[in-house]
Order: C-alpha cells, then structure tokens, then sequence
C-alpha cells in the first residue's frame, strides 16, 4: 500500500480537451486487495461492472473493493468514468474513494465500506 496519483487520459472522442484527472488516494496492488477480501470471497454485489467485495485493510478499515470484469472494454470507460465522477463529487451522502489499483490487466475501485444494507434499500425500503 502506497501513496499516489492515479492520473487517467481523456477518451479518445475529445482530442481538443487535453486535460488530465488527477487523484489523490492509495495505490494497492493486486495482492494487498487479495489479502484485505479473503481471496476475493465476501461478494457483496454485483453489476455490469463486475463484482463488489468486502475487504479489510491491515489498519482494521473495511472497504468495498469494486473489481472490473476482466478484457472489458466498456469496463474500461466505466473505471474512467467513474474515477472521474467520483473524483469531482464531494457529498456526507457518498461514498469515499479510499483508493485503486492497476495491476497488470486489473482494474478495480477501494471505496471505503457503509455498513447497514443496500443504496436501495435505503431509497425504496424493504421490497419483499
């Protein structure tokens, strides 16, 4: 686990707009997400951008770790669009972007771990 800046580049659609997001927030490697999720094992959702884990980090800290689906390329868009919004987007409502890695093909998201159910649970109450 290391500080640093995850600096992503403009989709290819907008080549006059050359600008750059720059974040600041921990890089982890693939095998400190490994340890900190017990091997990828507590799915706690998932989507069309893959899985979500809940992990632990070695300061006692639980995360949810997002985990892109492995050769997508929409995926790709996905990562960047999202570490962009979420980059740009500050509210008590939101969640934090603890951190990221970038490990070889991998892509996945650290976003720090709100306990007591679902988003949507929370807007639409128990569905039965």
């Amino acid at each position: 686990m290391a500080g640093g800046t995850l600096q992503l580049q403009p989709q290819q659609q907008s080549p006059a707009v050359l600008t750059r997001i720059v974040i600041s927030c921990i890089e982890f490697s693939r095998e400190e997400l490994y340890v900190a999720t017990d091997g990828f094992y507590d799915v706690l959702g998932e989507g069309g951008f893959g899985h979500v884990y809940k992990g632990r980090l070695p300061n006692g800290k639980f995360v949810a770790v997002k985990k892109l689906k492995s050769g997508s390329q929409q995926g790709d868009r996905e990562f960047q669009a999202e570490v962009e919004a979420i980059s740009r987007v500050n509210h008590r409502y939101l969640v934090t972007l603890v951190g990221y890695c970038t490990s070889d093909d991998e892509r996945m998201l650290v976003y720090e771990f709100v306990p007591n159910n679902t988003l949507k649970f929370h807007l639409h109450g128990k569905i039965s």
